[in-house]
């Protein structure tokens, strides 16, 4: 059996040998310890692709959890969707608001004048976030007369939902304090529940209005919200300080 396995595994190298992102590591034999192996090439192979991404993603962390860059910015450096990063969390809080200037009461306005019209862009933050506060999501959604999700958005969160359904419990990684690999696993109730929030977040998108992108919004998940409620004239509703930050900078009304 293991032979063929060996072979079969020949075999899909040599097959997929010119696939983008695939790269075939020999081990050679450890020296000093027989029958086994010297694991430095794969190490190193680790270090060139995940040291230099560890430390700009320390430093885009750092904004990201200060409200100075929108969450998915992360997304977009980890090669993750939007809504699998909101689900799972990677900084333990989410950056959602921060105290406004004395007598500012532009997001308020925002806020009631969405209730008014009864017309939203939804980012998708709001919808991941929005519902972590012992309100069904449903009900906020319902607060509306058309919450609108822009198409890019909907397409992330059915790649949310298809990732967190395998349920892997572990991820790679780098520590650049030691400078070696690190593999961290993850409680498997935990992963049950990501996996959950991703059907449920998947199957609320039926009561929401997609819309196709405003241009340069379906290549950015940070965009898409806020340059579809630019172009139709509607609130842009997003549990992200940084996000409505940027909005406010492009004379967008937001709330969150």
């Amino acid at each position: 059996q293991l032979m063929r396995a060996r072979a079969l595994l020949e075999d899909y190298f040599t097959t997929h040998s010119d696939v983008a992102g695939m790269k075939r590591i020999v081990l050679p034999a450890d020296p000093d310890n027989p029958g086994s192996y010297d694991w430095t090439p794969l190490v190193e192979q680790l270090r060139s692709q995940f040291e230099p991404q560890a430390a700009a993603l320390g430093e885009l962390t750092a904004k990201v959890w200060l409200g100075q860059l929108p969450a998915a910015f992360l997304a977009e450096a980890t090669h993750r969707s939007y809504a699998e990063t909101l689900i799972r969390r990677p900084l333990d809080c989410y950056p959602i608001r921060r105290e406004p200037p004395p007598g500012d009461h532009t997001p308020v306005a925002a806020a009631r004048d969405a209730l008014r019209e009864g017309r939203v862009a939804a980012d998708t933050s709001a919808l991941v976030i929005g519902g972590k506060f012992g309100v069904p999501r449903a009900h906020l959604t319902g607060l509306f007369r058309q919450v609108i999700l822009a198409a890019s958005l909907r397409d992330d969160i059915y790649n949310a939902r298809a990732v967190l359904a395998h349920r892997s419990a572990m991820a790679m990684g780098w520590d650049p304090a030691v400078g070696l690999p690190t593999l961290t696993r993850y409680d498997p109730a935990t992963v049950d529940a990501w996996s959950a929030e991703a059907d449920a977040l998947q199957h609320d998108l039926a009561s929401l209005s997609v819309q196709a992108d405003a241009p340069g919004g379906e290549r950015r998940a940070w965009l898409a919200a806020l340059q579809l409620a630019k172009k139709l004239s509607v609130p842009l509703w997003a549990d992200d300080i940084a996000l409505r930050a940027l909005a406010a900078s492009e004379n967008v009304p937001a709330f969150g």
